[in-house]
């Protein structure tokens, strides 16, 4: 957590999403964010009270964490892992990078936090920016932290960086 050291939170693969209050030492379950597949949590700069969670669904919280609801705004159903960076120079910006049977889905961007998202890039006859066999849970996002719409997403194979693509101005 950004302003308390106490609070941190666990992602499982399978269970979703664990707080715990005291540094570790005890986890609850997190309401509207437990009991499925979870991948990233992300805290939205500048604001603690708006946390992102990922898995083959978004969530996202406007009350510290208390409780999760599922955002939508995706092409595809929700049975593909999503991985979420938010933007360092506006926090406003939260980009979803979506897989699709194992190969790229899509990338989706945000402006106001999660409430809409546009498609950037429709992956459906591509696959991870030209490499098969890849595993979805290994895409990653880079971000110049004073520019507002410019990153890069690439991803690991075999504990190899082995591609990197770039989007914005």
């Amino acid at each position: 957590h950004p302003t308390n050291p106490a609070v941190v939170y666990a992602v499982s693969e399978s269970n979703g999403l664990f707080r715990s209050v005291d540094s570790g030492g005890a986890w609850t379950a997190v309401a509207g964010a437990s009991g499925v597949a979870g991948y990233d949590v992300e805290f939205k700069p500048g604001d603690p009270n708006t946390i992102y969670f990922s898995g083959i669904s978004v969530y996202r919280s406007i009350n510290g964490g208390t409780v999760f609801s599922q955002i939508g705004g995706f092409g595809t159903a929700n049975n593909n892992y999503k991985m979420m960076g938010v933007s360092p120079a506006d926090p406003n910006f939260l980009y979803v990078l979506e897989s699709n049977g194992g190969k790229f889905g899509a990338f989706y961007k945000s402006t106001n936090s999660g409430a809409s998202f546009s498609k950037l890039v429709d992956g459906a006859d591509i696959n991870y920016f030209g490499y098969s066999g890849y595993s979805e849970q290994k895409m990653g996002f880079s971000y110049g932290r004073a520019f507002t719409d410019k990153f890069s997403v690439g991803f690991r194979m075999n504990y190899q960086f082995l591609s990197i693509k770039s989007y914005g101005s």
